[in-house]
């Protein structure tokens, strides 16, 4: 299933676009070189960034929408543009350590004294999912929750937006210790709430005999495990002593969990005849007919003892996992076929378990102002956040005749069932336009891509909802306008008191007739139902056009602006647009002089 996670961040609306000439009848007389129906003249075509105007683009160019790049986290060190349960996007500092947890039978011995604890790695500090996945991290037979490699394990895994959880139990005895990691799984199952677990996704994995347990509660499910208690997402086996401790893979079938298996060639203590012979059994499952295979990959990493994290003297040691954790070793400088180590272990697990975010209210946001209230309006661009919303190098607009196509990328947004037009499909952002026929209350949100459809967010309606387009992509400063002369405005070449502005924004709310918001604006220019009116610099100035732009997008506003013969002058006049009685963002502006 998809979901979509809120982000808080001002990110560029990086829109390439055919800026029409969008004045005409009822426009008044707006005197010689002023845009007008009168004029006759040829739309002109700029890189309008409606968040970064560009250079003007030769008459007849398309309208079309370019990459749209997050900005960097304000709370991590991390990049952004990272996809979350793929990259370390959490940084070290901001993983959550809650130690010595309790989660045996009966009453919590005194003083702390047993085997049934655990710890807790939690991430913070990033746009996060209400449900997390989960590993149930175990240590080796000579080892504790405490020793390395857990916390490195578990570190590494909370980096990428997992919840991490290290296991106490009882070595020696297959049976009994995976008796008592059965017992720790059924408690994170009864607390997934508190923790932020997804219970559809947890996993297991271990180093030596923690790989040996993972395998054994994969493999025998069954024997631990009621019907109704769930079952483990994936596993990961590394250098598991299989040659010491073999289980029984007698009831494995083609529907068992994925399983990602790293081993070092030269381990002498958990030779590889042991593993290899677990992935001959999973090979043998290889169904006749058509060929099924079971989910696993093996890394077999030449010249890697039994260690897979540095400070060891077993065998030739490989750093797998990276200690310091913020060092760049460890899974990182360790390369089979090409890539890390660590970028197959979770690139395995980021497509078998199809993960994604969760979607927060506050992840659609006004595309020009970057509000993030709960409302929108009639034909608003609007822009959704998350991860793994689509494509990472991001699919642009496509057009079918003269309409925006409904899908891009594999993915669709669906409103109240309905797909509606996409202008921009991402890794982390999609950008839609909303349909201009919507209820009087509310709407229903939800994205869907090959890995499923996404919990529902439901949007309360207003009639008007106008925002301004900045030139930063921050919803704040220089506003994405052009001058009479269609230059773009900027404090190097600002307006002339007298003149007319073209000033570019959405949500203006309903047309004065039925259009279809995923048509491009035509000749026949429409105009916002409720009229516009502005304010430069605490002076009323005059909106003598609002509504379409020829050659764009029908979801696009266009008003033009008479700047007051009076009104101030200076490099950044506070500019307000107004949709019938709604105001566009504060802190929004435009240059002017005399």
């Amino acid at each position: 299933m998809i979901r979509i996670f809120a982000t808080n961040l001002c990110l560029t609306l990086a829109l390439s676009v055919a800026v029409g000439v969008a004045s005409g009848q009822g426009v008044g007389n707006p005197g010689a070189g002023t845009p007008s129906a009168g004029d006759n003249k040829k739309p002109a075509i700029v890189s309008s960034y409606l968040g970064g105007l560009g250079e003007v683009i030769p008459p007849g160019s398309l309208a079309s929408v370019s990459a749209l790049r997050p900005a960097k986290l304000p709370v991590s060190s991390d990049s952004a543009q990272n996809t979350l349960f793929l990259d370390r996007v959490i940084a070290q500092e901001d993983v959550v350590l809650t130690s010595g947890v309790w989660y045996g039978e009966g009453a919590e011995p005194p003083n702390g004294a047993g085997t049934f604890y655990l710890d807790i790695y939690r991430p913070s500090n990033h746009p996060l999912p209400n449900e997390l996945p989960t590993i149930i991290y175990l240590h080796g037979g000579n080892g504790n929750k405490e020793a390395e490699p857990a916390p490195s394990y578990c570190y590494e895994f909370a980096r990428r937006g997992y919840v991490a959880i290290a296991v106490q139990y009882r070595v020696g005895n297959v049976n009994t210790a995976a008796g008592d990691v059965a017992n720790a799984i059924r408690w994170v199952r009864e607390n997934a709430a508190r923790y932020k677990v997804d219970t559809d996704k947890i996993l297991v994995g271990g180093h030596s005999f923690g790989g040996v347990i993972s395998a054994e509660l994969t493999v025998n499910l069954s024997d631990y495990f009621g019907a109704d208690e769930g079952r483990i997402a994936a596993a990961l086996l590394c250098a598991a002593a299989l040659n010491q401790f073999p289980v029984n893979t007698s009831a494995i079938s083609l529907e068992g969990p994925p399983i990602m298996i790293v081993h070092g060639l030269n381990d002498p203590i958990a030779t590889v005849d042991g593993i290899r012979s677990l992935v001959t059994d999973l090979d043998n499952l290889t169904d006749p007919v058509n060929g099924t295979r079971y989910p696993y990959r093996y890394l077999e990493v030449p010249g890697a003892g039994h260690a897979f994290y540095p400070g060891t003297g077993s065998g030739i040691t490989v750093p797998f996992i990276a200690g310091p954790i913020d060092a760049d070793q460890g899974w990182s400088n360790t390369e089979i076929a090409g890539k890390a180590v660590a970028d197959h272990v979770f690139q395995f697990f980021f497509e078998h378990l199809k993960l994604g975010g969760t979607v927060q209210p506050e992840g659609i946001v006004h595309a020009a102002s970057f509000d993030r209230g709960m409302t929108i309006a009639p034909g608003q661009i609007v822009s959704i956040f998350g991860a793994n919303l689509g494509p990472v190098g991001g699919v642009s607009l496509r057009l079918e005749g003269n309409r925006v196509s409904n899908e891009l990328g594999g993915t669709q947004v669906l409103l109240n069932g309905e797909p509606i037009p996409l202008l921009y499909v991402g890794a982390s952002q999609v950008n839609v336009i909303v349909p201009y026929t919507l209820p009087s209350n509310r709407v229903r949100f939800e994205v869907r891509t090959a890995a499923g459809t996404s919990d529902p967010v439901e949007l309360f309606v207003t009639s008007n909802n106008p925002g301004i387009f900045s030139r930063n992509g921050s919803g704040q400063g220089q506003g994405a306008i052009l001058n009479q002369d269609f230059s773009i405005n900027s404090a190097d070449n600002p307006a002339r008191r007298g003149e007319v502005v073209m000033v570019f924004g959405t949500g203006g709310g309903l047309a004065d007739r039925p259009i279809d918001a995923a048509e491009l604006a035509g000749a026949d220019l429409w105009r916002l139902r409720d009229g516009a009116s502005a304010v430069l610099g605490g002076m009323q100035a005059v909106v003598e056009y609002a509504g379409a732009a020829h050659g764009l997008v029908n979801g696009v506003n266009q008003f033009n602006v008479r700047i007051p013969a009076t009104a101030p002058v200076g490099p950044a006049v506070p500019l307000v647009v107004f949709a019938g009685n709604s105001p566009s963002q504060q802190g929004l502006t435009v240059a002017i002089q005399d």
